[in-house]
């Protein structure tokens, strides 16, 4: 799995994860900033092996968009 934290970040994300295959593996939703000092921030990983995240402002996509069959390119 491919994991993440929130050091430093001001704002509550969900962070959409894909394959290499670029295929959707997982989310996580509504991820907490982590505005410590120090190195003591949860870390939000996928459910299964990740190679690309896609993070966009919690809630701003629908839940219906994380029940379809996702992927992506790159062009």
């Amino acid at each position: 799995p491919r994991s993440f934290w929130m050091k430093d970040t001001y704002l509550n994300l969900d962070m959409i994860f894909f394959d290499k295959d670029k295929n959707f593996v997982s989310v996580q939703k509504n991820t907490q900033p982590c505005l410590n000092s120090g190195f003591n921030c949860p870390n939000y990983p996928s459910e299964g092996p990740a190679m690309y995240v896609l993070e966009v402002k919690a809630g701003v996509l629908k839940e219906e968009f994380y029940s379809r069959q996702l992927s992506f390119d790159i062009k």
